[in-house]
C-alpha cells in the first residue's frame, strides 16, 4: 500500500513508518524537521492524494497544558477535517487517526467507547470535536473507513523531541535519574500506560479492518504514580525522594481503557506491560529503538 502518515516524524509517526516500510509498505510523511526523524521514509511534497491508498493521520498539538483554544482546534480539528474531506474526493477509501482518552475526561472508569464525552481541556475538546466529525464522515460515506483510537498514555522509546508532551514515565525517568522527583498532590492519580510498540500494532490492526468505528488503545492496566517511581527505584537501584506539589491544572484523576471492543473487532491485545515498558526504556536510556 501506499500510506501518508501526518505526524510521520513524531513520536509515534517514525515507529510506525519504520514497521511499515518494514512490512514492505511505500510510506509518505510529513512532519516537523525538529523532530529529527531518522531516514525510514520519504517526504510527503506535492504527492497527488489519488495516489495514496490510505492515510494515518498522527500530525497534532499534543501539549495538554496548551491553552490557546483556537490554535489547538485549528490544528488538532479544522486541519484533518479538511484533510479527510480531500481524502475522501481523491477517493481513498482507508482513514486512521489518533484520538486520545482525554475525551473521557473525569468519567467513571474504565473508560467504554460509548462511555460519552466530558473534555476538560481545548486539546480534549479538539479530540472530541474530531471523534464527531470523524463519525458523521462515515456515515455520509459508508464505503470509507474510517477508524479513530483513543489513545491513553502512550510511552516509550523515541521520546526526545517531544518536549512538554513528553509522557510522564519519560519525564519521571529523568527526574528520577537524579533522585528526585516532583508529583502532583499525592501521587496516587492512576494511569493506564500503552507501550509505543503496542500503539503501532494498532494501527496496523486499524489498517485491515474494514469497517468504521473509534477503538480505546490502552493497557488494560491502570497504575499510580507512586508506583511508577518504585518501579524506577527497583530498576535504577536507587531511593528516590519525592517531592508533592499542587496542581494547577485540570487533570484526569484515573484513566483506564475497557479493550472488550479493540479486542473483539480490532484483534487487538496489549504485548507489553508497564514493567517490560519501562525496562527497555531503562536499557536503550528511551532512545528509538
Amino acid at each position: 500500500m501506499r500510506i501518508l502518515v501526518t505526524g510521520g516524524s513524531g513520536f509515534i509517526g517514525k515507529h510506525l513508518s519504520k514497521k511499515l516500510l518494514e512490512l514492505g509498505h511505500e510510506v509518505y510523511i510529513t512532519g516537523l524537521e525538529k523532530a529529527n526523524c531518522p531516514k525510514v521514509a520519504e517526504k510527503f511534497t506535492g504527492l497527488n492524494l489519488s495516489e495514496i491508498d490510505a492515510i494515518i493521520h498522527l500530525a497534532a498539538i499534543t501539549d495538554t497544558t496548551n491553552y490557546n483554544e483556537k490554535e489547538v482546534e485549528e490544528v488538532n480539528f479544522h486541519q484533518p477535517v479538511q484533510l479527510f474531506n480531500q481524502a475522501i474526493e481523491s477517493g481513498i477509501k482507508k482513514l486512521v487517526y489518533a484520538s486520545s482518552c482525554a475525551v473521557y475526561g473525569r468519567s467513571s472508569v474504565p473508560f467504554y467507547e460509548d462511555s460519552g464525552f466530558n473534555p476538560m481541556t481545548p486539546y480534549a475538546r479538539s479530540k472530541t470535536d474530531l471523534d464527531i466529525k470523524a463519525t458523521e464522515l462515515s456515515l455520509k460515506y459508508p464505503d470509507v473507513s474510517i477508524i479513530g483510537l483513543r489513545y491513553t498514555n502512550v510511552y516509550g522509546c523515541g521520546e526526545e523531541n517531544k518536549d512538554n508532551a513528553a509522557s510522564m514515565v519519560y519525564q519521571l525517568f529523568h527526574q528520577a535519574k537524579k533522585g528526585h522527583v516532583k508529583l502532583f498532590k499525592h501521587g496516587e492519580q492512576l494511569r493506564d500506560w500503552v507501550f509505543i510498540l503496542d500503539a503501532v500494532k494498532a494501527n496496523l490492526l486499524a489498517l485491515d479492518y474494514p469497517k468504521s468505528g473509534v477503538f480505546n488503545i490502552g493497557s488494560g492496566v491502570a497504575i499510580s504514580f507512586n508506583h511508577l517511581v518504585n518501579i524506577f527505584e527497583f530498576f535504577l537501584k536507587k531511593k528516590i525522594e519525592v517531592e508533592y506539589i499542587d496542581n494547577p491544572y485540570p487533570y484526569q484523576d484515573y484513566t483506564l481503557a475497557n479493550l472488550d471492543k479493540s479486542k473483539k473487532e480490532l484483534g487487538y491485545d496489549p504485548a507489553w506491560s508497564i514493567l517490560s515498558g519501562t525496562k527497555i526504556c531503562l536499557k536503550t536510556n528511551f532512545q528509538m529503538i
